[in-house]
């Protein structure tokens, strides 16, 4: 399944119309855009309100690569002992730790003895801002 769209590049200000022109090169591929095509590219879905700091939100879809190596400061979806989780891959004292975009969640560091897994590195965020099925 293939899915394209228009792209139109504008500037608007608060409380003025927006009108967009379709480019002269017509549409954007999603596919294209967001990497789909490939068999390292999964979308997940998001639940709960741990990532809400970094813009990821419940229902949120998340584009994840899992051909990329993961370094620190990347958003990964990872396991800890089989519990999966989307966090902010760190190191705390020499350690890998997963960091939560909300304070309510304190830092999981990994210790000997945990397993880590790391699934794949976020490369987008699709946020609905209508409301709709």
């Amino acid at each position: 399944m293939s899915a394209s769209a228009c792209l139109a590049s504008a500037s608007t200000a608060p409380a003025f119309p927006f009108s967009a022109a379709v480019p002269a090169g017509g549409g954007v591929s999603l596919d294209s855009l967001l990497d789909l095509g490939g068999s390292h590219t999964y979308i997940v879905r998001a639940h709960g309100d741990g990532m809400t700091g970094a813009g990821i939100h419940d229902d949120d879809l998340l584009v994840v690569d899992r051909s990329l190596l993961a370094s620190a400061g990347e958003i990964v979806v990872a396991a800890v002992n089989g519990e999966p989780m989307v966090r902010r891959l760190g190191i705390i004292d020499g350690q890998f730790a997963l960091l939560a975009a909300n304070d309510r969640y304190p830092a999981i560091r990994i210790a000997e003895g945990d397993e880590l897994s790391i699934w794949g590195v976020v490369r987008w965020n699709l946020h609905r801002h209508a409301a709709g099925d």
